[in-house]
């Protein structure tokens, strides 16, 4: 019997057992859609589910199908349910093309739904680098930063930090409220780890040109100028002397950046005093940074001496 034949009613309930390949090539045949009545077979392919529980949708979205895709987006295919949504789906896989497709036709986007990782669809984007995806999302006016997050940082800068993305940094740091919502930012850019090509120190200056202070306190109630001396950074460190608006700031304990260089980076101590500190702030133990110095060697003292 040829396929034309068989009535429709009856092929709506075979194919609910065909594999992936052969749904899809029933999609993709337009003669047997036009017999079959091709409205109806698009209304049932949204619902049908695949191999491994994967909906049409995404199949066509693994096949880069933009015809079939935008048709089950026209069809009011399920672009919500599942470990991943589909704009999380489009995000991991960076396909601009379809993303356009998905913004132009469904009004009904929950842009900020997470995954089971907490991640919106436009911080898994930043995490796998596809920049024009986070473009496509700020432009039709998605929040990088409304994760609810528990760590240092909203993931998608977190993400851009860790993966030293200069430019998907600065396309956030171009974003409204970006140093309220990300205060944490230049903490986190100090704390990774060095290398050659002095990416740190790009991240740090673009994340300064944006407006972020070293010497504003962040959640763990120390400042990035503390950090840079704690962590034995001598060149970050000159950065931020030259760009702290406050350079009397004090930690959690009341310590100042003098009293840490004193402890962990004693070449910077001249450098320290030169940029205006007050060397007779104390600590809530009421010692100085000279105070602490008189454990340290005698060049430390003659040092805070002068």
């Amino acid at each position: 019997m040829a396929l034309g034949n068989i009535p429709l009613e009856t092929f709506l309930e075979i194919i609910q057992y065909l594999g992936v390949k052969d749904l899809y090539s029933l999609l993709l045949t337009a003669r047997w859609s036009s017999a079959l009545a091709d409205e109806q077979l698009y209304k049932l392919a949204p619902k049908h589910k695949c191999e491994a529980g994967k909906g049409v949708l995404q199949w066509a979205i693994v096949q880069q199908q933009k015809k079939v895709f935008e048709r089950l987006l026209q069809a009011n295919a399920d672009i919500h349910s599942g470990k991943d949504s589909i704009l999380h789906i489009l995000a991991s896989r960076g396909n601009t093309e379809l993303m356009h497709s998905l913004l132009a036709i469904r009004n009904d986007i929950n842009f900020y739904k997470q995954n089971i990782w907490g991640e919106t669809a436009l911080a898994v984007a930043v995490k796998e680098n596809h920049i024009g995806i986070v473009t496509q999302l700020l432009e039709v006016g998605v929040d990088p930063f409304t994760d609810d997050y528990r760590s240092m940082l909203p993931p998608a800068m977190g993400h851009a930090i860790v993966n030293r993305n200069l430019s998907m940094l600065q396309l956030l740091c171009d974003v409204k409220d970006c140093m309220v919502k990300c205060k944490n930012a230049l903490e986190i850019a100090v704390l990774q780890p060095g290398d050659g090509k002095d990416i740190r120190l790009q991240m740090i200056r673009t994340l300064l040109d944006a407006g972020f202070d070293p010497s504003a306190m962040h959640t763990e109630e120390s400042t990035p100028l503390h950090t840079a001396a704690h962590f034995r950074l001598p060149r970050v460190l000159d950065i931020f002397l030259d760009n702290a608006s406050n350079i009397n700031v004090q930690d959690h304990v009341g310590r100042t950046i003098l009293h840490r260089v004193v402890q962990y980076l004693p070449e910077k101590i001249e450098r320290v005093i030169e940029a205006g500190i007050d060397t007779c702030i104390r600590d809530q133990w009421g010692k100085t940074a000279l105070d602490l110095a008189r454990n340290q060697s005698p060049g430390v003292m003659r040092l805070l001496a002068t």
